[in-house]
């Protein structure tokens, strides 16, 4: 599909149905300092709404979900200027700035169609009379925007162009009432007023989930606030929380998906591992106990249950002054073998060592 791209001036009319909304149900999206310096001093601040549908036609020119999104987004830099006496035709002149929008959103139907909501700050300096216009419905507004256009060829013959991006030189200028060429709501009064009715009702979930998100965005809440005035205490996430996420995060990018259960086969090979040396440390110096007669191995495997490393070699130490174990080592049948040796073993031979050599058997004194 080919593009075009051309600078566009369009007007959009309201209808005569009057726009009630507060302007809290739009969101702010313009940097919160920038909003701050235009605000200073003004504690009745004076909002104009517009709300039109689209895709919406002008000048020839379906303008699409798609632009009116990526005009929006540009807010999210600066504020986009208008002036109250129109749009300047002249190429390159720039006209003065009067008011600015500070904030809008799009609220799609997901087949393209939806509405698109601007919203404008009007200073009270210099804009009296301009307020009062305002509050009487004497006034439209008319886009300004270097567009992003596609078009194609209908089933007649005929191109459609459709614009689909804001590019740049985005303006909301204000023009002479009955001049537009589409229809859009505008509010008349600020809409700050407790007893005013919304447009469409009450705000629904949908858009109080958005109006957060863009307060978040803008810096004007955080989640704890949030979390308190919802009753879930004073903070959101905890310092022990915020740790413990970025930890796993940090393994999500190692691509640790599962750490509890890599962390408890890691600790169950570590310990199967352990088991093993404990064993093996245990028949280099007791034997092995293959025919379940070895009793020094035996006592020496339940004393060291659960003992490894450093601590196992203290315990096999241990066990060389163990009465036990000694007894044991003592009664092992097999004299020659080194198995079960615990000590130094003093050899000496008395009337009862004699009578155990003459009956075949000799006793180790330990």
């Amino acid at each position: 599909m080919p593009e075009l791209r051309r600078l566009n001036y369009y007007n959009f009319i309201q209808n005569d149905t009057k726009l009630n909304i507060d302007p809290e149900t739009i969101p702010t999206l313009i940097p919160k300092a920038t909003l701050k310096e235009w605000q200073d001093g003004d504690t009745d601040p004076y909002y104009k709404i517009q709300v039109f549908e689209y895709p919406i036609l002008a000048n020839g020119v379906h303008y699409q979900e798609s632009f009116f999104k990526s005009f929006i987004s540009k807010l999210k830099e600066r504020p986009i200027p208008g002036a109250k006496d129109g749009h300047h035709l002249s190429w390159g002149e720039r006209p003065q700035t009067d008011f600015i929008m500070i904030g809008g959103k799009v609220s799609s139907n997901g087949d393209g169609t939806g509405k698109a909501y601007f919203k404008n700050y009007i200073p009270k300096e210099g804009n009296d009379v301009f307020i009062r216009e305002n509050k009487s419905d004497m006034v439209h507004y008319s886009l300004v925007s270097y567009t992003k256009d596609e078009y194609e060829e209908d089933e007649n013959g005929d191109f459609i162009i459709n614009a689909i991006e804001s590019i740049k030189g985005e303006r909301n200028d204000a023009v002479e009432y009955g001049l537009g060429a589409m229809e859009q709501k505008t509010n008349a009064d600020s809409g700050d007023s407790k007893d005013k009715p919304k447009e469409e009702g009450n705000v629904n979930k949908k858009e109080l989930l958005e109006k957060l998100k863009t307060l978040k965005a803008n810096a004007e809440i955080t989640l704890d606030e949030i979390a308190e005035a919802l009753g879930l205490g004073a903070k959101l996430l905890t310092k022990e929380h915020s740790d413990a996420l970025k930890v796993v995060n940090s393994l999500a990018e190692k691509g640790i998906e599962k750490p509890l259960e890599q962390l408890e086969k890691m600790q169950a090979d570590i310990k199967a591992n352990q088991e093993d040396v404990r064993r093996a440390k245990l028949d280099t110096v007791y034997g092995i106990d293959e025919k379940k007669e070895n009793f020094l191995r035996q006592y020496a495997e339940k004393q060291t249950v659960g003992v490894y490393g450093e601590e196992l070699d203290q315990k096999i130490n241990e066990l060389k002054e163990d009465p036990i174990a000694k007894k044991l080592a003592q009664e092992k049948a097999d004299y020659d073998s080194e198995y079960n040796r615990i000590g130094t073993v003093e050899k000496k031979e008395n009337s009862d060592d004699k009578a155990a050599n003459r009956n075949g058997r000799r006793v180790d004194v330990l």
